[in-house]
């Protein structure tokens, strides 16, 4: 009985919420075995009021929402500084494509293999053999960049490569001018050309699509699924201007997508918690 006159008095400032956290608790404790002051809660509370939806005290909701906004801060902080190194690291590492005086290439005959080395240090490159559509003869084609930040790790690359002749039929070099130079071999077609693939602008526009059937979606039937796309979308869209510039044909297409997705989960977390962060303040204002 004297645990019930004690609950009894505390029950009133549970409902003008004015109890601290433990006096809540031990009400909730008392209530599960006594079924006469449940019955005395369930009148002070009319019944607007269920156990398990007694409310937090106000200072302890006032705590809990400083700390969420501080989490959301940091979240955002974090975001951004991730997303601006993500932008660094792209100045510093994209791959300058080279021409063939650029990286000093050269082409030496050793009987059976050729050798292909490179007069320049501080460089990569990368080849591969495919064949001709035209005339199904074996293309070594190659092609080589720098980067921005370039230390003596790249020095490594500097003496080339050897490859057997009877595996090869002509070896070309990519250049930036987009005209290939022919290095070793004879070409039936003449000279070539070497495009940018195209591919990250079919990307850029299949995502801005979306971004705006999302948008619109979202607009009409406010469901929180198509809000996560469009932020999403709006993500790429940004990270591709930000990795790529105005620009979209590359040489360097699993590069360039890497850093676009890199780039993109980052500012998807800012731009999520940004405008949720708007949001949540623009009801505040109006509820003032």
């Amino acid at each position: 009985m004297k645990d019930c006159k004690i609950v009894r008095d505390l029950m009133p400032l549970v409902v003008d919420d004015l109890a601290s956290e433990e006096s809540i608790q031990f009400i909730k404790e008392h209530l599960k075995d006594c079924k006469d002051c449940e019955k005395y809660w369930n009148e002070i509370s009319k019944n607007d009021i269920s156990l398990s939806e007694i409310p937090k005290p106000p200072i302890k909701m006032a705590r809990e929402k400083i700390k969420k906004r501080k989490m959301k801060s940091v979240i955002i902080a974090i975001s951004a500084v991730l997303y601006l190194f993500l932008i660094v690291a792209n100045f510093l590492l994209q791959p300058i494509s080279l021409s063939a005086t650029e990286a000093g290439i050269v082409a030496n005959d050793l009987g059976e293999q050729i050798e292909i080395g490179f007069n320049n240090n501080y460089k990569y490159f990368n080849y591969a053999v495919e064949n001709n559509y035209y005339n199904d003869e074996k293309e070594l084609t190659i092609n080589a960049w720098r980067v921005r930040f370039s230390n003596q790790a790249t020095e490594n690359n500097k003496s080339g490569f050897v490859i057997d002749k009877v595996d090869v039929d002509s070896i070309w070099y990519t250049s930036k001018d987009m005209q290939d130079i022919l290095l070793y071999g004879k070409s039936e077609l003449g000279n070539r050309i070497t495009l940018p693939r195209l591919i990250l602008n079919y990307y850029f526009h299949l995502i801005a699509a979306s971004f705006i059937v999302s948008s619109l979606l979202y607009y009409f039937m406010h469901k929180k699924i198509f809000k996560y796309i469009a932020i999403l979308a709006c993500s790429y869209i940004i990270a591709h201007f930000s990795i790529m510039g105005k620009g979209g044909p590359s040489y360097f297409i699993k590069y360039h997508l890497s850093m676009i997705i890199l780039t993109t989960l980052p500012l998807s977390i800012l731009i999520y918690n940004l405008q949720n962060k708007f949001f949540n303040e623009k009801l505040s204002k109006k509820s003032h």
